[in-house]
């Protein structure tokens, strides 16, 4: 796994507009109140040490997306969760999610080739969790396609990019917006604007980083910035869940997925 994956193609670029601007699975939120999730991509070692920590501090649990082949794996900008890392992250009440299993932009596989990667990526995470369902995912990269999105809508409950923005209204379950804590990291002033807004709009917010560490990757932030945030957002009112939990509150309906993967 690296950050540095070869630029999309013209082709690429142009169906990963159209995913953006053609909802999938959409239906309307119905939840009572603004809600806000804190999800990690990847989830390097300082994810596990410093973000699940923090989280526990305050009460909350997050969503962890994990590419199941980078498991344990030192890579150059960080050393990837442990298996017994994943493991007392499910242990403590947050949420594991799909990140694919070799980490390969999505819209640059075959129809079959995704499948079987996502579900290689499933039957890891259940070797080491089985008892636990895994039911939403994040694009690696961020990428996606219209064609990948209608795919998973057969395959997962929900699917979250990095396109920043609130949830509100009609929800886009394949193409759930998210706002980065990364370099440059928001003003404290501008995380009070999503949070106002999130709240004016009953709407819902999803943060997404990478490593929560004293001197971050470009991909992620530091733990005093992690912990401001999430000490913001419950200060504001929001109701803080993992991405399933807030799917519920929503009234997303529930997702079996091992039917869906016979199916697929």
């Amino acid at each position: 796994m690296s950050h540095e994956v070869k630029p999309a193609g013209m082709l690429e670029r142009l169906s990963h507009r159209m995913a953006k601007r053609v909802p999938v699975g959409a239906c309307a939120m119905k939840n009572h109140g603004p809600l806000v999730s804190f999800t990690f991509d990847d989830c390097p070692q300082s994810a596990f040490e410093h973000g699940h920590p923090m989280l526990q501090r305050f009460g909350v649990c997050g969503t962890f997306y994990i590419a199941s082949g980078s498991i344990g794996r030192r890579f150059k900008q960080w050393t990837v969760i442990s298996e017994a890392g994943v493991k007392a992250l499910s242990d403590a009440g947050h949420e594991i999610g799909l990140h694919s299993h070799a980490h390969d932009p999505s819209g640059r596989l075959s129809t079959a080739a995704f499948t079987a990667d996502l579900g290689h990526n499933r039957d890891v995470l259940s070797a080491i969790l089985p008892d636990k369902a895994f039911t939403n995912y994040a694009y690696p990269y961020g990428r996606a396609t219209l064609r990948r999105k209608r795919q998973l809508s057969a395959l997962v409950r929900s699917s979250r990019s990095v396109i920043s923005g609130i949830n509100t209204g009609i929800l886009d379950r394949h193409y759930l917006l998210s706002v980065e804590l990364r370099d440059p990291m928001p003003s404290r002033e501008d995380i009070a604007a999503l949070f106002a807004e999130t709240r004016n709009k009953n709407g819902w917010l999803i943060f997404m980083t990478h490593d929560v560490a004293p001197n971050p990757d470009t991909f992620g932030c530091t733990p005093e910035q992690f912990s401001d945030i999430v000490e913001q957002s419950l200060e504001a009112g929001l109701t803080c869940l993992t991405v399933d939990r807030a799917l519920d509150a929503i009234g997303v309906p529930s997702f079996n997925p091992e039917t869906a993967m016979v199916a697929a």
